[in-house]
């Protein structure tokens, strides 16, 4: 018996430092929100029918979880930051040898320049959430690390060399789930910019595309051919004009877009060129885009729904939804929906979405609701309760909005709501509007130190405008706080949370 356990003590070693290894390049690196997740490995193999690859474009524009609720469709989106087509096809290998899906859709955004902007922490991206021994992962090492010097060349085989100085850093977030694990790898971004429109030039498709992405291009529809997978080329819409792309790489993106139909007629392709596809989609430049090349909640689900109209009308993809085999998508859709409901929450620029979230909030068994509203005749320029008073009478309440205002809502009862013709100031503890002790909640409308105060804190950080505070009271924990100040000519919210939310509920 010794000499057995003497022959397989140094394969036990080996194996404990492989996981040890395995363990840490997990739990060590950093936490992007542009990398691809780590979670589709995590999904039933051979499950999964659609795989959406590319850039953060694609990334943020499609929503695999709408598409399972409203097509049945079984998705993951591996789109990344700066995704290159070399990436891309490194990715659909795997996909194709783990799930050989029905339909890979490919991003064609850097159709144009695909050489351009190699960094090696573009990479990263996409291989630090592979598997380690994968052979696609050292395969699109190897291939696309030859710019790169020894040392990053390194840190991209064993990531633990480029992230092992965060041992300091690391927090129970690190373990916690991501939110592309919700999401099913996409990026929620629920911001809002508003800016110009393009000038559309005359389209020039001759060497639109570059060599290298011509290359890859053709490794790919090679690839799909081979293993009965139908592919999909994408140029998503470029909304408005975006901090990111100059009018001059607009243009070349274009024109690449169109040489694009030119060689999908020629290999037999599908293609979908979207470029000029605003109005077809139903897109609002002043309403569904981030920074103009990127689409914002609202945005994408206008993508999602008419990508997957698309597909369901050109593509042999299953619906799943009355199969029992998927029914654990079903779940999965909730805990999506739960997550969307606090991410709209907490970090929205946008009052309309923030009261949505609002609403669902207020209904929640575990959360308090407090609003509060206060106006000064020489200073207030805008009252978000009037202007969205409907979205506030949804919350439950039924008095006057345009002066000052409190209103406390727990478990979806409105408990308390008044308002006040004039809220003197005064040493804050002095100018208590209204005093809850069974629920330990405090008001005050002091238009110099308004207050929201909650277990003896006050959970609001802000002068004069409009107040929000959403608060666990089963956890005592604030969910959210949020501030408008009412004497700007425009919205502009601002959340002081801490945004330590969890979804265990």
């Amino acid at each position: 018996m010794n000499k057995i356990i003497r022959k397989i003590m140094p394969v036990i070693f080996v194996i404990a430092v492989l996981f040890c290894v395995l363990f840490l390049n997990r739990a060590m690196k950093s936490r992007n929100a542009e990398e691809i997740s780590t979670s589709y490995y995590d999904q039933p193999a051979g499950k999964t029918d659609i795989v959406f690859v590319g850039t953060s474009a694609i990334m943020n524009g499609i929503y695999p979880m709408e598409l399972w609720h409203d097509y049945g469709f079984t998705s993951f989106n591996l789109g990344s930051g700066n995704q290159s087509l070399g990436q891309s096809y490194y990715l659909i290998k795997e996909v194709i040898e783990r799930d050989h899906p029905s339909l890979v859709v490919l991003d064609c955004s850097r159709a144009f320049r695909d050489e351009v902007i190699a960094k090696a922490s573009y990479l990263h991206y996409v291989s630090d959430n592979m598997p380690m021994f994968s052979k696609n992962r050292i395969g699109m090492i190897s291939e696309l690390s030859g710019e790169f010097d020894e040392e990053q060349v390194k840190a991209l085989y064993f990531p633990l060399i480029e992230y092992h100085t965060r041992w300091t850093e690391i927090t129970k977030k690190d373990f916690d789930r991501d939110e592309k694990t919700y999401t099913f790898g996409s990026k929620v971004d629920n911001r809002l910019t508003v800016s110009d429109e393009y000038k559309k030039k005359d389209i020039v498709t001759e060497n639109a595309i570059s060599e290298r992405s011509l290359a890859y291009f053709d490794r790919i529809t090679k690839l799909c051919k081979e293993n009965d997978t139908e592919l999909l080329l994408l140029t998503l819409p470029v909304i408005s004009v975006s901090k990111y792309i100059s009018q001059p790489t607009y243009t070349l993106r274009r024109n690449a877009a169109y040489a694009l139909e030119e060689y999908a007629a020629k290999n037999r392709t599908g293609y979908l060129n979207l470029i000029d596809g605003n109005e077809e989609i139903g897109l609002d430049p002043e309403y569904d885009t981030v920074d103009g090349q990127h689409l914002n909640y609202t945005g994408a689900l206008k993508m999602t729904d008419y990508l997957g109209t698309y597909i369901r009308e050109n593509y042999r993809v299953t619906d799943h939804r009355p199969e029992s085999a998927y029914a654990y998508l079903n779940d999965a859709y909730e805990d999506y929906r739960n997550y969307l409901d606090e991410k709209l929450l907490i970090s929205t620029n946008r009052m309309d979405i923030f009261l949505n979230a609002l609403e669902k909030a207020s209904r929640r068994d575990d959360c308090i609701v407090v609003v509060m509203n206060t106006t000064d005749p020489e200073k207030t320029k805008l009252n978000p309760m009037e202007d969205y008073a409907d979205l506030f009478r949804r919350l439950g309440l039924t008095g006057s909005f345009a002066g000052n205002f409190y209103a406390v809502i727990d478990e979806g009862n409105v408990v308390a709501e008044g308002s006040i013709p004039e809220a003197n100031a005064g040493y804050i503890y002095d100018k208590i509007h209204y005093d809850d002790p069974v629920r330990g909640l405090k008001i005050s409308l002091d238009p110099s130190d308004p207050a929201v105060i909650i277990d003896g804190m006050n959970r609001i950080s802000g002068t004069n405008g409009f107040q929000a505070v959403v608060y666990n009271k089963k956890k005592h924990d604030l969910m959210d706080s949020l501030s408008a100040d009412t004497a700007q000519a425009s919205y502009s919210l601002v959340h002081w949370t801490e945004q330590n939310i969890s979804f265990d509920n």
